[in-house]
């Protein structure tokens, strides 16, 4: 059985920050001259993740990824990435004036912006989640679409829109209620007092479910855009941006396995708030996870309820799959279940939003306490400098837990997942090249994810422009170097001259 792809798409926020502390925003420019610098072949860099301007952020798509671990490894790297990009940038230009300016460039793995007071308008930005399934798997059986709690159906293929409804009605609960080792935490303002959040993104997701990813957020996404013939996508636009290792891994791994038992005939349409929406912004406001809620169904329910539930079926169903990494999942995810229950202090040694109420609220009992100091540490914690950032200083003195390895980390800036398609795109790139080496001539002409267009040129002038399909999410290299070979060598037999043939 092919492994679970998965993939993640993070917009950083971004700011030069002068040697006077004086903020200035990046323009449109400056993101691009940014991007310039980085080592990219049709936005896609050496390790096969994707980096390029999304409206006023830089947004960082990681490679194909059949891990959970291997999202929490290649989203660390895109820091890294963008960290050392970051350093090399040392001067801006004043907006008005046009004078150069000496600083820093600074980016943010966050969701928000401003503290909503005032004019401080928040606005919001993404961190979406990505996992294949197997649409053969899913059917809508005894479920009919007018059965299901509304969602605002978009045109897809049949296949498609029944497995992603299906998905709907059985994941909805637990997304809703995953939140509690998911979210982020944040600072905001409400009635011109600051109040503490468990997440920045709840307040923006105003549907349960859309296609759209901007004006309307929904707590599912119903787009179709699986970039493969051979797999079904989910999208997800809910979840907070995570420093915290442990939670990427959770958040991947857990969602991974919810799908898998929904793939699996698995069913938990009973498990429904009665008000869904009300129930996510109560739990963003209070963080109690213990109050029950009005079920549309059955007896009033808590989110703890909910998420056992889950976990409860998760247990049965993974002694089948005798996974290694699904019961480190499993076990991770009861063990965090029950420091939440039990109020256990160490949580802020794994998840970000206790770890930065501690923080926040350490710093509020100062008396001696200077003017926008807690929204410094709102913002500072998700820094992704080592050398400024809250998070990486509660790393480097023990007080957060990490588990991966540095030179993992490293390894990743410029190799792509083995097995995955992005190892297959890195794979044809160096193919090229030896090719050109060889005496041969071959452009790139654009790189998307799941095929590369190419032209060849021969020495009397003629050329032709090719296509490789990827539409598997999985390695396929050993093929499409052969394709590729025979496509040059039906056109060579045509033009022939003398060369070192690939």
């Amino acid at each position: 059985m092919k492994p679970r792809v998965y993939g993640e798409e993070t917009e950083y926020g971004g700011v030069f920050i002068s040697d006077k502390n004086i903020s200035h925003p990046l323009a449109g420019s400056m993101l691009e001259n940014l991007l310039n610098q980085a080592e990219r072949k049709s936005d896609f860099l050496k390790n096969g993740a994707r980096m390029y301007k999304d409206m006023h952020h830089i947004e960082y798509a990681t490679p194909e990824c059949l891990s959970p671990i291997d999202v929490v490894i290649y989203s660390k790297a895109g820091e890294r990435i963008l960290n050392s990009i970051a350093k090399e940038n040392t001067t801006a230009q004043e907006a008005i004036t046009l004078n150069p300016v000496n600083g820093r460039v600074r980016f943010f793995r966050h969701n928000v912006d401003g503290d909503g007071s005032g004019s401080n308008k928040l606005n919001t930005f993404g961190c979406h989640e990505n996992y294949s399934y197997d649409p053969q798997k899913i059917t809508l059986e005894e479920i009919r679409k007018d059965d299901l709690s509304g969602p605002d159906i978009t045109p897809v293929d049949p296949v498609h829109l029944t497995a992603l409804l299906l998905i709907y009605q059985h994941i909805l609960p637990f997304l809703i209620t995953r939140f509690m080792w998911t979210g982020s935490g944040n600072l905001t303002t409400q009635n011109g007092k600051k109040v503490y959040q468990l997440s920045q993104r709840i307040p923006h997701l105003n549907e349960l479910s859309t296609s759209d990813t901007t004006s309307s957020r929904g707590v599912f996404n119903l787009r179709n855009e699986p970039h493969s013939s051979v797999v079904g996508r989910l999208h997800l636009i809910c979840g907070d941006a995570n420093m915290s290792e442990y939670q990427t891994y959770l958040k991947y791994g857990v969602t991974g396995i919810v799908l898998g038992m929904i793939e699996d005939g698995y069913k938990f349409d009973n498990l429904h708030f009665k008000e869904e929406l009300r129930v996510l912004y109560d739990m963003n406001s209070t963080m109690n996870f213990h109050k029950r809620y009005e079920m549309a169904e059955g007896e009033p329910a808590s989110p703890f309820d909910i998420q056992r539930a889950y976990l409860d079926c998760a247990r049965i169903w993974a002694t089948a799959h005798k996974d290694p990494e699904i019961d480190d999942v499993i076990s991770l995810w009861e063990e965090t279940l029950t420091m939440l229950e039990d109020g256990d202090p160490a949580l802020a040694k794994r998840l970000d939003w206790v770890a930065k109420r501690k923080l926040i609220f350490k710093k509020f009992a100062n008396p001696n306490r200077k003017r926008g100091e807690l929204q410094q540490i709102n913002l500072q914690y998700h820094d992704i400098n080592p050398e400024k950032s809250l998070y990486y200083l509660l790393v480097n003195n023990g007080l957060m837990d990490t588990f991966l390895p540095q030179e993992d980390i490293l390894h990743a800036t410029d190799h792509a997942p083995p097995g995955s398609r992005a190892q297959t795109r890195q794979n044809l790139l160096e193919h090229f090249a030896a090719c050109n080496r060889a005496g041969l001539r071959i452009d790139v002409k654009a790189i998307v994810w799941d095929k590369i267009v190419y032209e060849f040129f021969s020495p009397s002038g003629a050329s032709y422009s090719g296509i490789i399909h990827l539409p598997s999410p999985y390695d396929t290299s050993q093929e499409s170097i052969v394709q590729i070979n025979a496509s040059i060598r039906d056109f060579l037999r045509m033009y022939p001259f003398t060369m070192n043939k690939p």
